[in-house]
């Protein structure tokens, strides 16, 4: 069995066990073996969490047309 846990900073911490992170495509996702986020706001370019919520929404659509 597989044990996650969420720590203060909302990180996703493996206890137990192992993941595999699995993309819509079924390619695999490349991640920390003990502690990873996955992202919840839907801005990051993969499944993990790449800080994109910290940006504000001008920098975010800066960011995807390229222009950052």
């Amino acid at each position: 069995m597989v044990k996650l846990y969420r720590n203060e900073r909302g990180q996703i911490k493996v206890a137990e066990g192992s993941v595999q992170l699995i993309n819509e495509d079924g390619s695999e996702v490349r991640h920390h073996p003990t502690k990873f986020s996955i992202c919840g706001c839907g801005r990051s370019q993969s499944l993990l969490c790449d800080g994109s919520h910290k940006l504000t929404e001008e920098e975010y659509l800066s960011t995807k047309e390229g222009k950052v």
